[in-house]
């Protein structure tokens, strides 16, 4: 699994200067809000001491001793425990020496002058038993030992800013002692500090010091951005890092944020999977906004993030929708919600497809893919950034299954960026552009009928406008491979589109003697018959085989005329009828 190690923020300088200033016994104040990096620089810091950092956490501490002892314990550690040890050893002599629990433990021990030992071991236990009765305060006791034997030493008061009120009295009483005698650093957000009325730290401090600039938001987002985008090899945008540095998140955020893009990324599988930067703005509402990410569960319309109006706005222009791939949010939600898995396509492997197709002639996914399908979704993203060389190697497979009645998503689409591609300032001219273009492919009259019919935007009307006047040569109409759309535009020119019983008995001989695919595509277009799919699917033959005569109007049909012209033209093609029901169609009549 791929990972992105935080790259570790060089303070060398930082924390050798700031060591120096330890070598006076002067107090100091270490600047920066929580999760800043404080921790980590007084560490790296140790490294250049000669003198031992001794920790005081008045914050997060759970022990019941007072500070006074606390601290006694952390700067005089061996001292401490050494007297401890003491007290409680002759505590336990004296018990199990006494006439209860007698365990002849002098003989074990064979001392001399054991009964000293004994008396001694009484009379400790008496004074410590006389302390708890009268609760004499131990801070008194350590604060006359505090002060001995502190060279070398540094008193860190951590988290100074988050200690309750009691501890933070604590500490000055501690100062008063130590001031002088060693160097102290308060560590802690001096912003919350200056906010207390009773500001007594203010007062004593010598010396703010700030944490260097290289931890500062701006500095440590830069870097770990610019790390992003080389891992991911995509720019990340000025807004998405404005946020972290307006927010002021910093290296503990960073860590945590981190940890989440790994998951995602690496662990949940969604590298190349989802659009990187809508992905990092989910990470981030989800961990800083965790209301509007519930909301973004239920719906991806959200129209506040955050009461910041710059905030809310960037993360709105973040995610907004967009056609690129892989699927913006907004196309494809679920996805990129935490801990969901991807499936989809990666960019890599459609662009793979897009190359079997064009080298290998595979056909599946130009065939079948709908336009929800990623295939569809890539394809659509990409295709004007192909080369005109592979578009029009595109186009002429769109041209090819268009010829075999195949409507797919993807055949239309490339339909339609041609026709984008022509450019003409008026329709007719736009037409005779198509007309020239289509010159270049191996396609009959009829043929170019009926692509401009069903793949543009081009009527039979417009098209029997603009079309040379189209005659009915039979030697031509045997070389045309949709000839129902050439004897079509024919009826247009002539203005006898639906108008039956203007047809002369030559023109009905013509129309009955075409092949049954281009018999049946005729009278769909007239209206006449349905094979109940649709009229961009005239030439199309149901497998099931079965039609409808339709007698009267139906609401959805070209032809408008009434029930005795629709009858007078099934009479003329009665006898087709009964044929193509010799060869295993099926027809119902639909009187309304």
């Amino acid at each position: 699994m791929k990972k992105i190690t935080l790259d570790t923020i060089d303070t060398t300088e930082a924390e050798k200067n700031f060591v120096n200033r330890l070598s006076h016994n002067k107090t100091y104040f270490l600047n920066g809000e929580w999760g800043s990096g404080k921790t980590t620089f007084l560490e790296n810091s140790k490294k250049y001491s000669k003198k031992k950092f001794i920790y005081l956490d008045i914050w997060n501490t759970k022990d019941s001793r007072n500070l006074m002892e606390i601290a006694y314990s952390k700067l005089h550690h061996h001292m401490y425990f050494l007297f401890k040890f003491l007290v409680v050893s002759l505590i336990a002599v004296s018990v199990l020496a006494s006439p209860v629990i007698n365990l002849g433990i002098e003989k074990f021990l064979n001392l001399k002058g054991y009964n000293i030992v004994v008396k001694i071991g009484v009379i400790v236990s008496l004074f410590v038993t006389m302390w708890q009765i009268l609760k004499y305060k131990s801070d008194s006791f350590y604060s006359r030992l505090i002060s001995k034997f502190l060279r070398k030493k540094v008193l860190i008061i951590d988290d100074f800013d988050r200690a309750s009120k009691k501890r933070q009295e604590d500490s000055y009483k501690l100062f008063n002692i130590l001031n002088g005698k060693l160097p102290i650093v308060f560590v802690g957000d001096f912003t919350k500090i200056v906010q207390n009325e009773e500001n007594f730290l203010q007062k004593i401090i010598d010396s703010r010091i700030e944490l260097p600039f290289a931890l500062h938001p701006r500095q440590i987002w830069n870097s770990y951005f610019k790390q992003l985008a080389t891992t991911f090899n995509v720019k990340i945008p000025e807004n998405l890092k404005m946020i972290f540095v307006k927010e002021r998140r910093n290296l503990r955020d960073r860590e945590r944020f981190n940890s989440y893009v790994v998951q995602e990324f690496f662990e949940r599988g969604k590298f190349e999977h989802v659009q990187t930067v809508q992905q990092l703005a989910i990470i981030y509402v989800y961990l800083y906004y965790p209301k509007a990410y519930q909301q973004l569960l239920e719906t991806t319309e959200i129209s506040t993030f955050s009461d910041n109006e710059y905030i809310n706005k960037t993360l709105q222009v973040l995610l907004q929708d967009n056609s690129d791939y892989p699927r913006a949010f907004k196309r494809n939600t679920k996805i990129y919600f935490l801990y969901e898995n991807a499936s989809n396509l990666t960019a890599k492997e459609a662009k793979t497809i897009v190359n079997e197709i064009l080298n290998e002639g595979k056909k599946k996914e130009f065939i079948d893919s709908d336009i929800n399908s990623d295939f569809y979704q890539y394809f659509t993203s990409n295709y004007n950034n192909l080369a005109k060389e592979q578009r029009d190697k595109f186009f002429q497979l769109a041209i090819n299954y268009a010829k075999k009645i195949k409507y797919t998503p993807i055949v239309r689409y490339i339909f339609n960026s041609k026709d984008i591609e022509i450019d003409a300032n008026h329709k007719k001219d736009r037409y005779e552009s198509w007309m020239n273009e289509l010159e270049n492919y191996e396609l009959d009259e009829s043929e170019k009928i009926y692509l401009l019919q069903n793949f543009t935007d081009f009527s039979f009307e417009e098209q029997a406008k603009w079309h040379d006047t189209i005659g009915l040569d039979e030697q031509i109409l045997k070389t045309l491979k949709l000839e129902s759309y050439y004897i079509l535009l024919y009826l247009v020119q002539k203005g006898l589109w639906g108008n039956f019983k203007a047809w002369q008995e030559d023109f009905w001989n013509i129309v009955n003697s075409m092949n049954d695919k281009n018999f049946l595509a005729f009278w769909i277009m007239q209206g006449i018959i349905d094979n109940h799919l649709n009229y961009a699917g005239a030439p199309l033959i149901p497998k099931d085989k079965k039609y409808t005569l339709v007698i009267t109007q139906k609401s959805d049909g070209f032809f408008k005329g009434k029930a005795e012209e629709r009858e007078f033209a099934i009479k003329h093609i009665k006898s087709k009828i009964n044929e193509l029901e010799n060869k295993g169609y099926t027809f119902e009549y639909f009187k309304g």
